[in-house]
């Protein structure tokens, strides 16, 4: 069962990269980037989308059978997005381009998020209703204190 406290803790773990990454783009437009950027850029995305394809095979192994064919490609196209932002993003500190950077980080940032989204509420609609006879025996321990 995939408790949407296991996806948060792939969450936690990005936000450390997630902030490099926005460090990255403080530079202004026609400002030199500093060498060696790009490889920043490229470890700091990569770290994000590690943890989001770990976040989506928690959510995928929760799933009945059934389920699991059509939301690891739906799961997966999001993340096809967004290494593809994590691509441009490479591209432009490649480049040196500093708008182009931050334009792509942007990108970057929403399609993570939506992402993260997305995992929470499949991993919320996962966790079973508690049973009828759990409920019960809430209300009895409840009742006699």
């Amino acid at each position: 069962m995939a408790a949407p406290c296991d996806i948060r803790d792939h969450h936690v773990r990005c936000e450390p990269h997630l902030a490099r990454l926005q460090m990255m783009a403080r530079y202004e437009a026609h400002e030199p980037l500093p060498p060696g950027l790009r490889d920043d850029v490229v470890e700091a995305a990569s770290a994000v989308l590690a943890e989001a394809q770990a976040a989506g095979r928690v959510v995928v192994a929760a799933l009945a059978s059934g389920q699991r064919r059509a939301v690891t490609a739906f799961l997966d196209a999001r993340l096809g997005r967004l290494a593809a932002a994590a691509g441009e993003m490479a591209a432009a500190a490649k480049d040196e381009d500093a708008a182009a950077l931050r334009r792509h980080l942007r990108k970057f940032e929403v399609l993570t998020s939506a992402l993260w989204t997305v995992q929470l509420e499949l991993s919320a609609r996962t966790v079973p209703p508690p049973s009828s006879r759990s409920t019960a025996r809430v209300l009895l321990v409840s009742r006699t204190r």
